[in-house]
């Protein structure tokens, strides 16, 4: 590992970076290699690359960090406590689509079952360009800033930050023009927005979301069927929302699902 974390050094041309940061990105998907890497100091110096480095290079090491901190605490931890938050979160605005991609994703596998980390990418600004790469970026990117949003969202005081920086109606938005993979992600999000909040019910209501919730029941695929179940269970709790949904179809639909257990597990 030594000669690839020195690799990354500014001294080394663009293509030794990008050669040095992609095999880290592959070893770093192994459990014992993300221990490696960081035990070898590796993380510092891919967030270095992150600040200053060619856009191929950024997107690179946006892709090694994910890979650290996926399902892995200590590198979760080393890559927050590595400073990595902010430059991704820049990079959310001011990097290329396929950089902006790798970031957002960087930034989901950093909050996924980490309620601190949830806390410290709030406080670090980082939920506001999430909200709007849900409608300017990639594909790949508005399905992770969904994600990441909807992982954020677990936190009560996210939910209202998410909710007070308008993060709703690009949400629904993504919900009906999104990928499949992109949709589930944006129900799951809303779903989670309207944990014990009145307001975001209405809300979700208000921005259109019924009709595409109904479309989704009818077509879509399976994890965006339980996502989007999970919306209009969520949405029902409140009698103001109810004629809403009955007027929208979306009771006959529901009993169908009831009746194919094979087809949807949140009912």
């Amino acid at each position: 590992l030594g000669p690839l974390i020195t690799a990354l050094g500014t001294g080394g041309t663009a293509e030794l970076q990008v050669n040095a940061a992609g095999a880290l990105m592959t070893l770093a998907l192994k459990k014992e290699n993300k221990l490696a890497i960081i035990q070898a100091d590796g993380v510092p110096p891919l967030v270095t690359l992150l600040y200053d480095a060619p856009e191929e290079v950024k997107a690179i090491a946006a892709g090694a960090l994910m890979n650290i901190a996926l399902k892995n605490p200590k590198g979760q931890n080393a890559v927050t406590g590595g400073g990595a938050i902010l430059p991704l979160a820049d990079l959310l605005i001011v990097g290329a689509p396929e950089t902006k991609a790798a970031a957002a994703a960087a930034l989901l596998n950093l909050v996924v079952g980490h309620p601190q980390n949830k806390v410290t990418l709030a406080e670090l600004g980082a939920i506001d360009p999430l909200i709007e790469l849900l409608s300017e970026g990639n594909d790949d990117a508005k399905e992770h800033a969904a994600a990441a949003l909807w992982n954020l969202a677990g936190n009560w005081k996210n939910r209202q930050r998410i909710t007070q920086l308008k993060g709703i109606p690009p949400l629904v938005e993504l919900l009906q023009s999104g990928t499949s993979a992109a949709q589930a992600k944006a129900a799951g999000a809303l779903a989670t927005l309207c944990h014990k909040n009145v307001d975001n019910k209405v809300e979700v209501v208000e921005s259109g979301a019924l009709p595409v919730l109904v479309g989704i029941l009818m077509d879509g695929a399976k994890e965006t069927k339980e996502t989007a179940t999970a919306v209009l269970q969520s949405l029902a709790t409140i009698p103001i929302n109810r004629p809403a949904i009955a007027d929208a179809g979306a009771i006959p639909l529901l009993v169908e699902l009831l009746k194919d257990r094979s087809s949807l597990i949140l009912l």
